[in-house]
């Protein structure tokens, strides 16, 4: 069963081209699964999502301006590794466990280097003197 609030690699079971209920936004549709379960996550396009929908593509190797992949129903993700992070999601009071963060395996987050004067602020914190007591 998978649960809110944790991490999973996941491998993405289908995908493909969809739209809500009223027929006036459009998402591409995924079926992800893992040992822990099934999930299915949206990624609604739209022209505020624009720039985010075409990082995560090009997170997977897949370029957004290329029309074989929207010809295609989105048929280039599926099998294609993920991972996700979860969270507990209430709708109409039910409780429910959707996908908070997609994340394709070409995800590079950058990690600048602490400052020194920071590293030395926190090695500084955990330096114990003759004063402090230590409670472990």
């Amino acid at each position: 069963m998978i649960e809110p609030n944790k991490t999973y690699a996941v491998e993405i079971l289908d995908a493909g081209l969809a739209e809500n209920n009223a027929g006036d936004k459009q998402c591409i549709e995924m079926e992800l699964g893992c040992e822990s379960g099934k999930l299915w996550h949206r990624i609604w396009l739209t022209p505020a999502t624009k720039e985010r929908v075409a990082k995560t593509l090009a997170e997977f190797g897949i370029k957004a301006t290329d029309g074989a992949f929207w010809d295609a129903n989105c048929a280039a993700l599926v099998g294609l590794k993920a991972t996700i992070e979860t969270e507990e999601h209430e709708y109409n009071g039910k409780t429910s466990v959707r996908v908070k963060w997609f994340n394709g395996p070409e995800r590079n987050r950058e990690k600048a280097p602490l400052p020194p004067s920071k590293v030395s602020s926190i090695a500084a914190m955990f330096t114990a003197t003759e004063d402090d007591s230590v409670p472990w």
